[in-house]
């Protein structure tokens, strides 16, 4: 265990214990202080996949994983046993780290937006909206406001739809459609037109 999160477990411990011997003879009080404490540390939970893009931002731009005279590449350190993001196998790793990058990336570097906003919205929808963040970078206010109010589900269609709204898409009587074929991978969910080479149609 790190030194950082043995700071935090020892302090959330003290902090517990406090509030506990405080006002152990005051139920509801101790019920509404341990509320605001498990907000406090769930937000932290939250927000830190930003620091974590952060900082990995920083090894990947600078190459930090690099000793003087050595050409390790980004993917290698993304495979050494010094690399704490978990994952499957190596691919799978630094997948993961290269979108917690692009998370960071693009909305605290590009939009500028704060941390606890993002933090609300959590990692999984920022994920859906980053690209049409990035395809029409003015509707970016729009786009968090979607993902403030809507559930996964109901977000993950509006953004299927390239940014029309849901009550649009609810509404629409769907009188001229056009027929698309696709091929969608079983494995991860992602679409193609044509069927990538090598993979097997079902």
């Amino acid at each position: 265990m790190s030194n950082l999160l043995k700071e935090i477990f020892q302090q959330n411990n003290r902090d517990l214990s406090q509030l506990i011997e405080r006002f152990k003879d005051n139920k509801p009080t101790l019920h509404q202080k341990l509320c605001q404490q498990l907000k406090g540390l769930l937000a932290l939970a939250e927000v830190s996949f930003l620091a974590v893009g952060e900082i990995l931002y920083y090894i990947k731009k600078h190459k930090t994983y690099q000793p003087e005279g050595e050409r390790v590449t980004w993917r290698e350190f993304c495979g050494s046993s010094e690399f704490p993001i978990s994952g499957a196998n190596l691919e799978a790793k630094r997948r993961k780290a290269d979108i917690l990058i692009r998370t960071y990336v693009i909305f605290r570097k590009k939009f500028k937006i704060e941390p606890e906003r993002l933090a609300a919205i959590g990692y999984n929808k920022l994920q859906m909206i980053a690209p049409l963040a990035l395809k029409e970078p003015k509707k970016i206010e729009n786009l968090l406001s979607s993902a403030e109010v809507l559930n996964e589900a109901d977000l993950r269609k509006e953004v299927r739809e390239k940014g029309a709204s849901l009550t649009k898409i609810l509404d629409c009587p769907h009188e001229k459609v056009q027929k698309i074929i696709s091929y969608k991978c079983l494995e991860c969910g992602a679409v193609f037109k044509e069927p990538p080479k090598g993979s097997e149609i079902i």
